[in-house]
């Protein structure tokens, strides 16, 4: 079946407007097609069969994005893997997917195609075009399978509520691996010949706001913690005047910090979305033209229905249908099942609808405390923790507890000077405003709450910090 989706993203006039700008320099439209078609070339010779699996783990984001292209062109499914993660680990990738080879650089940073000694299954559903790895916060691997369908949807929703064109430019701060990044970002960009900026997302943030005044990047998605982190340079401001609009996702933007950063950058509209790799990257999202709240993600962007349903008492599990939906989890037809009913991807993300009809995401159904029979939701404890002087960020777990089932525990960022008539404050005040049952039996005050790139918070790593202490 030929691919619709290449020529949606390469086949409009314009297209061929795009530029893409990284460490090594600058790629205008036909350069880029150049290196797809040479890439095309290569894959072509090796004679894989249709939909078989090809890995990309490449340093060069340039690149990497002309060889998903490629691998997608030549009718084969392309797995972004990021090129810093250690070789047993990519190994586990591999054999995850059934990958028949890789596409990655030699010593002399030469673009190569490795073939994988294996004799493997494909699993593949017939459309499949793309396979992206998510891990949540769990660390249990799953491969998402998208479809064209899925891609071309997700796409024309995002450049519709965006209203980009040819004038912006992107400045994506993520690997091509994350899925927001590569289809609501970089691919948004092709299709409307939007500039693209690539540089290394690991380079100092020093560097690459210069990068950002210097190309005068419109369009930067952003994560809570960046958002923070610009609030707290009010010194360095004028590196961002370019930027129209800042998109959060990874987590929703607490109150407070949305009005700071609001007061903080009054050229920029700052907006919350909301999505996840199993619905192609974006299910939400408030209006960048218009008075946005502060708590919401706003309203199903085109194309996505949303509904409630019922977890315990009156929390509910945000369920979404979409023409971007999965298509399911490569070779794991239990988890697939479990995650799609009659249609509908239950997310594991619990909210509700405001009175303007824009939904609250108020956080994971998994995340719920379960304290001696009571129910508490650890965003309205952080929420309260963020309010006491001196508190930057917080995170609430519940922690295994022989008497209650589970004891409420949270870790903070302080930036004063913790001591015991310090935490003693935090405890009454957290008193004055939670049930006793919701109040932390514990606060841990940590250096650094350990979060992905995309801004969620690693509960492994924050339940060894609890346990070390």
């Amino acid at each position: 079946m030929e691919s619709k989706l290449i020529p949606y993203l390469l086949g409009t006039k314009e297209s061929q407007n795009v530029n893409f700008y990284d460490d090594r320099g600058s790629y205008n439209f036909f350069e880029l097609i150049e290196m797809i078609d040479e890439i095309q070339s290569w894959l072509t010779s090796f004679h894989f069969e249709k939909k078989s699996n090809v890995l990309v783990r490449l340093g060069n984001q340039v690149e990497a994005i002309a060889s998903i292209i490629a691998i997608i062109r030549c009718g084969l499914v392309a797995v972004p893997v990021s090129v810093s993660i250690p070789d047993p680990l990519f190994e586990e990738y591999a054999n995850h997917v059934d990958g028949v080879a890789y596409i990655s650089s030699d010593e002399n940073r030469k673009t190569v195609i490795n073939i994988l000694n294996s004799k493997y299954t494909n699993y593949n559903n017939p459309n499949t075009c793309l396979i992206l790895f998510t891990s949540g916060t769990t660390g249990n691997i799953k491969a998402v399978e998208l479809s064209e369908t899925a891609l071309i949807s997700t796409v024309s929703a995002v450049i519709e509520y965006m209203q980009c064109d040819s004038n912006d430019c992107f400045f994506v701060i993520k690997d091509y691996v994350h899925c927001a990044c590569l289809i609501s970002e970089i691919f948004v960009a092709l299709v409307t010949g939007a500039k693209v900026c690539l540089y290394n997302p690991r380079l100092p943030f020093t560097i690459l706001r210069k990068k950002i005044k210097n190309h005068n990047a419109t369009i930067m998605g952003v994560n809570p913690w960046i958002v923070d982190m610009i609030c707290r340079q009010q010194d360095y401001i004028h590196y961002y005047k370019s930027l129209r609009v800042l998109v959060s996702s990874g987590s929703v933007l607490t109150k407070e910090l949305k009005k700071k950063a609001m007061d903080i950058l009054p050229f920029a509209q700052i907006i919350n979305v909301y999505g996840l790799t199993e619905a192609c990257s974006r299910v939400c999202a408030q209006n960048p033209r218009s008075e946005t709240d502060y708590t919401s993600v706003g309203k199903a962007i085109r194309g996505v229905e949303l509904a409630l349903t019922p977890c315990w008492d009156d929390i509910n599990e945000i369920i979404i249908k979409s023409s971007g939906n999965m298509l399911g989890y490569y070779n794991n037809e239990q988890a697939t099942k479990e995650k799609i009913q009659n249609g509908w991807i239950y997310s594991g993300d619990i909210g509700f609808f405001d009175a303007d009809n824009n939904l609250i995401v108020s956080g994971r159904k998994d995340d719920l405390i379960i304290s001696a029979s009571n129910k508490v939701d650890p965003n309205r404890v952080d929420s309260i923790l963020r309010q006491f002087s001196g508190v930057i960020d917080s995170y609430t777990i519940g922690v295994p507890d022989y008497f209650f089932g589970e004891k409420v525990v949270s870790i903070i960022e302080y930036e004063h000077t913790w001591n015991r008539s310090v935490y003693m404050e935090i405890i009454r005040f957290c008193k004055a405003y939670l049930f006793s049952y919701e109040c932390p039996s514990h606060i841990l005050p940590v250096d650094k709450i350990p979060r992905t790139a995309s801004g969620k918070v690693l509960k492994a790593d924050v339940l060894t910090m609890i346990t070390n202490n």
